[in-house]
């Protein structure tokens, strides 16, 4: 059908094609609700388990709805109830993704949080001392100022 090497492990039967992706979305739904339980269970640090998976699903999906984009016939001749199956799991996927993506963003912030607050009391806490002693004469700066990075990703 199509000469793109990029289509070399597409199923090219409408219906195989249809079912696995199909599969694809329920197992991407099933990785993003296990994803969101660990999130509302408050141990995001397990979130990186479902990465792998989660990108692979995630490139083998975009794969093959790139092949549909450019050769939609081959999803018109797909049977109507596997296509009607596709829809429903796809809809699934959409409202797992939804969920995900909001307890993501929400243990983001509270992540950001807390690090500006860690370099805010650091930074107090280091501010070089200046004015005058006890004494009258110039404090001595007996601090020194530590740079604080951090990474934005979690």
């Amino acid at each position: 059908m199509t000469t793109d090497p990029t289509f070399k492990n597409i199923e090219q039967d409408p219906a195989q094609l249809v079912e696995r992706l199909t599969q694809i979305a329920i197992r991407l739904d099933e990785v993003l609700n296990a994803e969101a339980s660990v999130l509302k269970a408050r141990e995001p640090a397990k979130v990186v388990e479902f990465h792998e998976e989660k990108t692979r699903l995630t490139n083998e999906f975009a794969l093959r709805m790139n092949a549909i984009k450019k050769l939609p016939l081959l999803i018109d001749r797909a049977p109507a109830a596997r296509v009607t199956a596709l829809k429903a799991a796809m809809a699934t996927l959409h409202q797992a993704a939804d969920q995900s993506g909001k307890l993501l963003t929400a243990a983001k912030s509270i992540s950001d949080g807390i690090v500006k607050t860690v370099a805010k009391v650091a930074t107090r806490n280091k501010a070089p001392q200046t004015g005058y002693a006890k004494s009258g004469t110039m404090a001595q700066n007996t601090h020194r100022s530590i740079p604080l990075s951090y990474d934005a990703c979690i």
